[in-house]
């Protein structure tokens, strides 16, 4: 059953509209409004109508007073991870110019980067890894966005 909102349009002017739907996206809540309208009926008269389209919060306001308990509201699905996902890390020694080891790379396990088949390491080696003085993500892999924020950081 839709329920009264008041509805901004693009140039500031206010009117009444009625909410349908509330969805939950990953940045903000959308919303399934119809408002008043005119259309051309066949038979060449104009009759009421409803328009409907999606708006965001910001173009959407409750009415003071009114309840949206029966507004169907669908939040985001929760997070399944995918069976076949593997969680697992690489790490690769970076040389410098005199042979010797100038620092690490972690990688995702499929990263093509890598290079050398590597032992596969779990989510606290490669994190252990990232601790070491001169170690970095990987920017290509993914490997820098999936465990960087486990180390607070967002540098490589």
């Amino acid at each position: 059953m839709p329920v009264p909102v008041t509805l901004v349009l693009p140039d500031g002017q206010t009117l009444r509209a009625r909410l349908y739907v509330r969805q939950q996206t990953r940045t903000t809540w959308m919303h399934w409004v119809g408002m008043p309208a005119w259309e051309l009926a066949d038979d060449d008269h104009v009759r009421a109508a409803e328009y409907r389209t999606w708006v965001t919060s910001d173009q959407v306001h409750p009415i003071e007073g009114v309840s949206y308990d029966g507004v169907e509201t669908i939040p985001l699905p929760a997070r399944v991870p995918d069976p076949d996902v593997r969680w697992a890390w690489k790490v690769e020694q970076v040389k410098g110019a005199a042979g010797r080891i100038a620092g690490t790379v972690v990688h995702v396990w499929d990263c093509p980067l890598a290079g050398k088949p590597r032992e596969e390491l779990n989510v606290d080696q490669a994190l252990d890894a990232l601790e070491r003085p001169g170690a970095r993500a990987c920017q290509e892999c993914g490997a820098a966005e999936s465990l960087l924020p486990l180390l607070g950081r967002e540098d490589g």
